[in-house]
């Protein structure tokens, strides 16, 4: 069983840190080129775009001059945004959306490829790399997001420059330094609809002539702005929490060399588990659940009630007696160092280790039916990354070796409709790879240029386990030995790819950069370790495949990055067309009238678009910003027999009211449809079209000091929440509105913002399902969604300014 981690409470310590800085808070939510180029109104008077350096390819060019499809923050960016939650980076990166209602992982999308957030056995296709560090898991976006120099957002196929496994893109994040001078910053803040005070306090400067150091320390507290009305509930609202992050870094600089040392440790306990809203029902006659619920869309429901004790496997956490509750934490080391063995070449390291800890126990289903969980997980990672780069005229190089150990231990149980199914087990999965890359880029003539390079992988996943029956009467009926070892039909994957990249480069002049891409990229297979696809189908005459396949992409991407009008005016396009064979997807199927959750492969997926970004600096005395980000995206299913929905299969069991068709394919050849063709449907949450619109201002009084405001408007067409295409949960389509006022000390020595986020209250659908209890019945169906309107205050002091 996996060992429990040492806990750290810094509750007093921040309530302390942010008594003296009385608050409330701000920052708005604006479109993504507004915010990156608002220089202080010091520089209004000669106003232009200010660039951003990025590292896309591993070396440092402006976003203009990177011939990639990315988005990129900087930190006056992050401060003007005031982002305090893991999904708030979806709200101004078009394309974009994260979903952080799992305790056990998030989901991140990104053009609508994504995988599922089931278990942590599976690599989600958007890769996140934190400093350096490669990781796989989305959760770590909580200690990542905090004392930020940096994000950026790349989309599409990454193979090549970044660790592994990222067929869908990669989120870059990049945590402030040590500064030069000493530097002090405490912050308290309150947002109105989960009633969340926060705050945070940073220390920083130089401690010796070549040594620096800083320690950033954030908690907040969530009191939820979910209503949970089930009846004696222990959580009247959800997600409920409190979370500390806290990141120190250490960082030396010689002639030649240089080594930066970072840690981030990241907690968070309470009741953050699954909250879904009952939307299509009939309230006198709902299965199992609270009779007369609420079933309209109105941010409460009936979730996670509290259940005999009974219910609940003693091994996880008993001080938690029968309340749903999660305990989570997550730690992200990584050393890196840069060694100039001359003026052209740099040897660069980068040593990483990554833990995930996660307790949860929970009734994962919106109602009183009981179906607890019980998980306490441990995933531990070490990595090692080593390159070689060199830049001469008219020739690049950059060439290395990527390798990573990482073991899963995942000790779970479940109890099921108060019935004998009550399994548990024990699961390990042991993964080691390793990989090589290379790149070289020439200059061809003055204004053409061409990158190639490849990256070569083998990876060896292994499983095994063993699985109990608490009332000794097996699953679906069919029994097992208790303390048995589980003995799927594959327990062993090994694997092997090659994903390369052409990139070719024109600039006829400085300001228009032209660049066409041919990308490759690779995802390993891996295993299923949620509870009911594991403990159920590796049992004999059963299902004994919890595997899944690798999944790859291949495709084009071309585009235009261009600046006018003495920079103040900024034109980018870009146009992309990917296949994804084998694509990885999350799903419920229900088999012996008991849900099982599983990751298959899609046979083949198309995502195709385009997408722009105008932005406009007005020359005036004061600052103004305009700016316009459109996304056009057709991504389909183009191979895909999958699951029937709900009211499908309502419509083959002749239940009234229900003509749902396309139910038609027999998957197991017993002369009974069971299956849907999907070809040609689109992938989950991935809209049509995507706009956001929005203007920037900032004025100088005559005090001296500096008063802004932000305004954006922001569409979504309507989209897909689940991908067996059920009607009742589909995304519709939605407008909403953010706004931020802030003033701000001459000296910066102090602000206060006030910041709107969904002004008008839309319902924006993340992730919507169905309950699956029996084929011949309808069943529920509930959705999830974004937070409604809220409003925070925020106060922030920098007295080091005054020192």
């Amino acid at each position: 069983m996996p060992n429990k981690r040492l806990k750290i409470n810094f509750k007093r310590l921040m309530v302390g840190l942010a008594a003296p800085v009385l608050a409330y808070v701000a920052h708005a939510t604006m479109p993504l080129a507004v915010m990156l180029m608002a220089p202080t109104a010091a520089h209004a008077q000669n106003a232009q775009i200010e660039e951003i350096v990025v590292q896309a390819r591993r070396r440092d060019e402006t976003v203009q001059e990177a011939p990639v499809i990315v988005y990129a923050l900087d930190e006056e960016a992050l401060n003007r945004y005031g982002a305090t939650s893991i999904e708030e980076l979806a709200n101004i990166v078009p394309g974009m959306s994260i979903i952080d209602t799992s305790p056990v992982q998030g989901q991140v999308n990104l053009r609508g490829v994504e995988s599922g957030a089931i278990g942590v056995g599976i690599d989600q296709a958007v890769a996140i790399n934190i400093d350096g560090v490669q990781v796989s898991n989305a959760e770590f976006l909580r200690s990542g997001q905090f004392d930020l120099a940096g994000v950026e957002v790349l989309k599409g196929p990454q193979a090549l420059y970044f660790g592994k496994n990222s067929p869908g893109g990669i989120i870059v994040l990049k945590s402030a330094d040590p500064t030069d001078e000493f530097y002090i910053e405490t912050r308290a803040g309150y947002e109105s609809a989960a009633e969340r005070p926060y705050g945070h306090f940073i220390i920083s400067g130089p401690l010796t002539e070549a040594l620096g150091g800083r320690l950033a320390v954030s908690y907040t507290e969530s009191e939820g702005w979910f209503e949970n009305t089930a009846p004696g509930t222990a959580n009247s609202d959800l997600p409920n929490y409190d979370e500390l992050i806290v990141r120190g870094t250490l960082k030396a600089e010689m002639d030649s060399f240089d080594i930066t040392a970072k840690v981030a440790y990241a907690e968070r306990d309470g009741a953050d588990f699954f909250f879904g809203e009952l939307i299509d029902c009939d309230p006198t006659a709902i299965q199992g659940f609270v009779p007369n619920a609420d079933c309209s869309l109105d941010y409460e429901g009936s979730t996670s009630d509290p259940l005999t004790r009974a219910n609940y496997d003693p091994t996880f956490a008993p001080e938690h007696a029968n309340e749903p509750y999660t305990d989570y934490s997550n730690l992200v080391v990584g050393i890196e160092f840069n060694n100039d063995i001359s003026d052209n070449l740099v040897f660069s390291g980068i040593t990483g280790y990554t833990r995930i800890d996660n307790q949860r126990s929970d009734n994962l289903l919106p109602g009183s039916v009981q179906f607890v969980i019980g998980e306490d997980q441990v995933q531990t990672t070490i990595s090692q990354e080593l390159r070689l780069a060199g830049d001469y005229d008219g020739f690049n190089f950059m060439t290395g070796v990527f390798v990573d150990d990482r073991k899963l231990e995942q000790n779970s149980s479940f109890f099921v409709f108060a019935t004998a199914l009550s399994p548990s087990g024990l699961q390990e999965i042991d993964s080691r790879s390793w990989s090589l890359f290379a790149q070289a880029g020439f200059d061809l003539t003055e204004q053409l240029s061409l990158s190639v390079g490849g990256r070569y992988l083998e990876e060896r996943r292994e499983f095994s386990g063993v699985i109990t029956d608490d009332n000794g009467a097996g699953a679906g009926g069919v029994p097992f030995t208790t303390g048995a070892e589980i003995t799927p039909a594959i327990d062993e994957i090994e694997e092997q790819s090659f994903s390369p990249e052409v990139t070719l480069t024109y600039r006829p002049q400085d300001n228009v950069n032209l660049f066409a891409s041919y990308k490759e990229a690779f995802k390993s297979g891996g295993f299923n370790t949620s509870q009911l696809s594991t403990l159920r189908n590796s049992l004999p005459g059963v299902n004994d495949n919890i595997d899944f396949g690798a999944e790859s992409a291949s495709g084009f991407e071309a585009g235009i990055k261009s600046q006018w009008l003495d920079n103040t005016l900024r034109f980018n396009f870009a146009a992309f067309d990917y296949t994804y064979d084998d694509l990885q997807i999350s799903s419920v199927n229900t088999e012996n009238a008991v849900p099982v959750t599983r990751v298959s492969n899609v046979g083949e997926a198309k995502v195709t678009g385009v997408e722009m970004e105008v932005l406009y600096v007005v020359p005036t005395q004061d600052y103004l910003a305009l700016s316009l980000g459109a996304q056009w995206l057709d991504s389909r299913y183009t191979k895909f027999i999958g699951q029937c929905s709900q009211p499908q299969l309502a419509t083959l069991a002749g239940v009234p009211g229900f003509n749902e068709g396309g139910c038609d394919v027999d998957v197991n050849n017993d002369g009974t449809p069971d299956a849907q063709d999907r070809d040609g449907d689109p992938l989950r949450r991935a809209p049509e079209w995507s706009f956001q619109f929005g203007a920037v201002y900032e004025r100088v009084l005559a005090s001296g000091l500096r008063i802004s405001g932000s305004a954006s408007a922001n569409y979504m067409s309507d989209y897909e929440t689940i991908s067996n295409g059920d009607p009742r949960v589909l995304g519709p389509s939605v407008w909403w509105y953010d706004a931020s006022l802030g003033i701000h000390a001459a000296d910066d020595g102090w602000s206060l913002e006030l910041l709107g986020r969904n002004l008008s209250d839309e319902k924006i659908y993340n992730f919507g399902g169905t309950l699956s209890v029996s084929p011949a019945n309808p069943d529920e169906a509930y959705v999830i969604t974004r937070p409604p309107r809220s409003v925070l205050v925020q106060f922030t002091l920098r007295p080091s300014v005054w020192l």
